[in-house]
């Protein structure tokens, strides 16, 4: 999966430290919306750990209930109360430190990923729908009631913004 261990330890430092920045954020934050959105990205890092440890599936599901439910139940209960979210100008820093963290993943993936030989796999539409809908049954019905819940979400945010 990773070209070396170096690639795969530089991969779990980062990860351990955009969760560490996250959690930071989540406890220092005074505003809910906020301490909501960094709760998301920890539960985020440890989706990556997860992935890293090659539990890919179970990585998925992690940030599909456990991200988006919960970061979805706190800032629904955050408009629902009234609370607007403030801006936070003792997040700069931190937010820095997360931006570098995040930089640096993303470059050190572009170098690894420009270095692999990929494999082309030749499918079918057929064999895939196939695939999805006889081994994946499941998957499939939990992504798309993810998936509506989200679109729903999205409307009634967008349906009610405006209105005081």
């Amino acid at each position: 999966m990773f070209p070396s261990e170096v690639v795969y330890t530089i991969y779990l430092i980062l990860t351990a430290l955009f969760t560490v920045i996250a959690a930071l954020l989540a406890i220092r934050s005074r505003e809910d919306v906020y301490a909501a959105i960094s709760l998301g990205l920890v539960g985020l890092g440890v989706a990556a750990f997860m992935g890293l440890l090659g539990y890919g599936i179970l990585s998925v599901f992690h940030v599909l209930i456990y991200v988006g439910a919960t970061v979805t139940f706190v800032v629904f209960s955050v408009l629902l109360i009234g609370k607007g979210a403030g801006i936070e100008e003792k997040l700069f820093l931190p937010g820095i430190v997360a931006a570098i963290a995040l930089g640096i993943a993303y470059f050190v993936s572009m170098l690894v990923l420009a270095r692999m030989e990929l494999n082309i796999v030749n499918i079918s539409l057929e064999r895939l729908a196939e695939e999805i809908f006889t081994k994946h049954m499941l998957s499939l019905i939990f992504l798309s009631f993810a998936l509506a819940s989200v679109m729903i979400e999205g409307i009634l945010i967008s349906s009610t913004r405006g209105e005081k």
